[in-house]
């Protein structure tokens, strides 16, 4: 990825990252990201500070043919696995999709097409910190109800168990085909 990041010249990658950063310890990592990125052209950065967000399918565009759906797994911050669709008509949705999130106002702009972004960093820690110390001052930020949904979680043998963090009578057994990208 990094070499995407860092291409420049005719022919250079577009890369465009979305993330949901809850936490001072992701914002660390994704701000020496943007640091190593150093002036790449065509590397812009948008982030969300939502808590108990649900999980999101996280699209990447290859060419006019190519995407990737990622499947968001937060214990590690990365992608769990992934489907790969191919057509043109696949990656429209995608980028329809993948647009909308990134136009949202409620979006930091940490690097934008003129570079680090210094300000929406700042206004970003803050919100996390107000986030995490509510008698901090952090004028509009949304009150997030509790997390509804599944309520149970699937081992990796395939059993369920009781999850109890979440509040809810939902168990939607329904799930995207996946492929294990390890």
């Amino acid at each position: 990825m990094n070499k995407c990041i860092t291409s420049s010249g005719p022919g250079r990658w577009q890369v465009r990252e979305l993330y949901n950063i809850t936490d001072e310890d992701r914002l660390q990592v994704i701000e020496d990201r943007i640091e190593r990125a150093g002036e790449a052209e065509g590397y812009e950065v948008r982030a969300f500070s939502l808590q108990n967000a649900i999980p999101q399918l996280t699209p990447m565009v290859v060419g006019d043919d190519d995407v990737f759906i990622g499947i968001d797994d937060s214990t590690y911050y990365g992608v769990r696995g992934a489907i790969h669709m191919r057509g043109q008509s696949y990656v429209r949705a995608a980028t329809e999709y993948f647009e909308s999130l990134w136009t949202d106002q409620r979006a930091f702009v940490l690097r934008s097409g003129y570079g680090f972004e210094q300000k929406q960093m700042d206004s970003l820690r803050t919100s996390i910190r107000a986030t995490a110390n509510p008698s901090v001052d952090a004028p509009g930020l949304p009150k997030m109800p509790k997390r509804q949904g599944r309520r149970k979680r699937r081992k990796p043998n395939g059993e369920t168990e009781k999850n109890p963090e979440i509040e809810g009578d939902v168990d939607d057994e329904g799930a995207l085909a996946e492929v294990d990208l390890s």
